[in-house]
């Protein structure tokens, strides 16, 4: 069987690449490297740098025909999508909808989506279900969210199966800057050099992170379950970032103290998703604790 990965240069695209070449199938990435890095790409994938939104795309699909869409490609940054929201949309919502129509086009099976917990806003209670209201406060959630519906109704007119998983902060290896849970990346990276590490707030707002290794488990098992579902993949346990700061301290023996910064006006102060459904529906669940999680991405860095 032949899949194709969007993002597939990216933090998570990369490692999913990898799984799916491990699990036998052909796998073709499209990534334009404006985030992922070409150093990412399995060898054995195919690859085309190309732009989600670039009429080129038609060409991809017409070329290599895929059964199975995995679309990562983002633009992932919460401040990024505040300062510049066209383009936030352009990549996120156009882009989408560009490969909406090539799969539309070239009759592809399935389409997985990555989504994302932040179009749930500011939750109302913990753990946070499917059925819990979106209310996103930013462009990049308010993005998402449009994006989700219009896959829906793509596969509507499609008929085509589809599965939308909404992501918690997911870290890992291969992770950069820029992405929406890169707390500890920054972390890691100030205390491997010795410099200061800043926190935003009081250090008692709460994530739920979830290693990349589970992601991409729970993003290969929507290939076969999940038909027409929206799942949260997270752990259910919230972390503050206090805590994680005191374990990455014990990991890098590191000893300076934190700085404490005023509080980001767009961060929200409390995220943990229930992943319950995931259980029922994909037969998943997140295994990797965040200690052995953080060691691995380490190690992996």
């Amino acid at each position: 069987m032949k899949v194709l990965v969007t993002g597939g240069a990216g933090f998570i695209g990369s490692h999913l690449v990898d799984k799916l070449l491990t699990l036998g199938f052909e796998v073709v990435v499209v990534d334009n490297l404006s985030t992922g890095k070409k150093k990412n790409i399995n060898p054995r994938a195919k690859f085309y740098k190309t732009d989600i939104r670039s009429d080129a795309l038609d060409e991809v699909f017409t070329q290599e025909t895929p059964d199975t869409v995995f679309h990562l490609a983002a633009q992932t940054n919460i401040m990024t999508s505040i300062k510049n929201p066209k383009e936030d949309y352009s990549i996120n919502v156009e882009g989408t909808l560009n490969l909406l129509k090539s799969s539309q086009e070239l009759r592809v099976k399935r389409f997985i989506f990555s989504s994302t917990v932040a179009v749930y806003g500011e939750p109302r209670y913990f753990p946070t279900d499917e059925r819990h209201p979106t209310n996103p406060i930013n462009p990049y959630g308010e993005n998402k969210l449009a994006t989700e519906k219009y896959v829906e109704s793509f596969a509507q007119k499609s008929e085509f199966e589809f599965t939308i998983l909404r992501y918690a902060n997911v870290y890992g290896p291969r992770q950069t800057r820029s992405s929406k849970a890169a707390v500890i990346t920054i972390f890691l990276d100030k205390m491997k050099r010795g410099e200061s590490v800043e926190i935003f707030g009081d250090g008692t707002q709460e994530r739920d992170f979830v290693y990349v290794g589970d992601v991409v488990q729970a993003t290969v098992s929507a290939m076969k379950k999940g038909s027409g579902e929206i799942l949260n993949i997270g752990t259910g346990n919230g972390v503050n970032i206090n805590e994680l700061f005191g374990l990455l301290c014990q990991l890098c023996r590191y000893r300076k103290q934190p700085l404490y910064e005023d509080k980001r006006v767009e961060e929200i102060y409390k995220s943990i998703v229930n992943p319950e459904r995931a259980r029922e529906v994909l037969d998943w669940q997140a295994e990797t604790t965040l200690k052995r999680g953080l060691e691995l991405t380490t190690d992996g860095d």
